[in-house]
């Protein structure tokens, strides 16, 4: 869970870079009235971080160890699919 949590973050965190920098150039007055502050970092620091937690939590609740062929050693298999068949849709189509 950790290193998808962490992928995830790097990607959001240079997204949040990509958008930083492009109101930089579209608007290069207004982003330095204000808009870009030490707390609005730390903010979008944490709001990076918990959607990435968010992102990864649906995978860290279906995942189970399964004992590998190879001895001790686990992999871990999301079984995601198979909780997904057994959800009632409700009516046919």
């Amino acid at each position: 869970m950790v290193t998808s949590a962490s992928t995830c973050a790097g990607a959001f965190t240079l997204t949040a870079m990509s958008a930083d920098r492009c109101f930089a150039v579209c608007c290069p007055v207004s982003s330095r009235n204000g808009c870009r502050t030490l707390f609005l970092a730390r903010l979008i620091i944490v709001a990076v971080w918990a959607l990435a937690i968010a992102a990864v939590f649906p995978v860290t609740i279906y995942a189970q160890l399964i004992p590998s062929s190879r001895g001790a050693r686990s992999e871990i298999t999301a079984v995601i699919r198979s909780s997904i068949d057994s959800i009632d849709w409700g009516a046919p189509l």
